[in-house]
C-alpha cells in the first residue's frame, strides 16, 4: 500500500476514535435518565466516580461499561484494520488510546470539556501490552483497599502500568519503543494533571473516600 495512504488511514483513524469516545456516558445518562446534568452536581465531573456519588449504584456501573466498552471498540477496531496495512499492533494501541483520551478529556460534543479520563487510559494500557495491565490492576487494587481513595488508586494505576509498559516493551525490544513509551507517558501525565485537585484534596484530608456497595456509604 502507498505509504501516504497508510498515514492517512492512521490519521482517520485516529479523528474517529476522538469523535467517539468523546461521547460522555455519564452525561448522555444523566441527561436520559434523571433529566440532570452530571457537571452541576458533586465534583462536577462527568465520570463514574462522581455519577455512582451523586446518582448511586442502579446506573453508575451502566456509565463504568460504556466507559470502558467505547474504548474497547475504538482500539480493538484500530488495531484490526491498521495491522492489516502493515502497522505495529502496540504503535496503533498507544496511538488509538491516546486519541480516545483526548476525546474523552476534551469532547468537541461538549465544548472540550469532559471526563478525567482514567478508564479510556486503562483499557489503552491493556491493549498496549496486557502484562502491564495485569500489574497496574494489582497495584490499583492494593491502593484501593487500604486507602479508599479512587483518585490515588487510579494514578497509581497509570504510572504502574506505564513503567511496566517501558519495561516489558525494551525488554522485548517491540519496535517504535521510544514511540510508544512517549505516547504512554505523555497520557499517564495528562491522567495526572486531571486529577490533580483530587490530590490536593487528599493532602488536606478532604478527599471522599470510594466504597463499593451504597451512596451512603461513599458519604459515609
Amino acid at each position: 500500500m502507498d505509504p501516504v495512504l497508510k498515514i492517512i488511514l492512521f490519521i482517520l483513524a485516529g479523528a474517529a476514535a476522538y469523535l467517539i469516545c468523546a461521547l460522555n456516558p455519564a452525561i448522555i445518562m444523566a441527561r436520559l435518565i434523571y433529566k440532570d446534568d452530571i457537571r452541576t452536581k458533586g465534583s462536577g465531573n462527568p465520570g463514574f466516580t462522581n455519577f455512582k456519588r451523586v446518582y448511586g449504584n442502579k446506573v453508575a456501573w451502566f456509565v463504568f461499561a460504556l466507559d470502558i466498552g467505547k474504548t474497547f471498540l475504538v482500539i480493538l477496531c484500530g488495531i484490526i484494520l491498521l495491522t492489516l496495512i502493515g502497522w505495529d499492533r502496540q504503535l496503533v494501541a498507544a496511538v488509538i488510546g491516546f486519541c480516545s483520551l483526548l476525546g474523552h478529556v476534551y469532547p468537541v460534543w461538549y465544548r472540550f470539556k469532559g471526563g478525567k479520563g482514567f478508564l479510556v487510559w486503562a483499557v489503552s494500557i491493556f491493549f498496549c501490552d496486557w502484562k502491564a495491565g495485569f500489574v497496574a490492576l494489582a497495584v490499583m487494587a492494593l491502593f484501593l483497599f487500604t486507602k479508599r481513595y479512587m483518585s490515588l488508586a487510579v494514578l497509581c494505576y497509570c504510572i504502574s502500568g506505564t513503567i511496566a509498559i517501558t519495561v516489558f516493551s525494551a525488554i522485548a525490544r517491540i519496535p517504535f519503543f521510544w514511540l510508544v513509551v512517549i505516547i504512554m507517558t505523555a497520557g499517564t501525565v495528562l491522567v495526572a494533571l486531571r486529577h490533580r485537585e483530587n490530590i490536593i484534596r487528599i493532602a488536606n484530608g478532604t478527599e471522599s473516600r470510594f466504597y463499593f456497595k451504597s451512596r451512603k456509604e461513599d458519604e459515609a
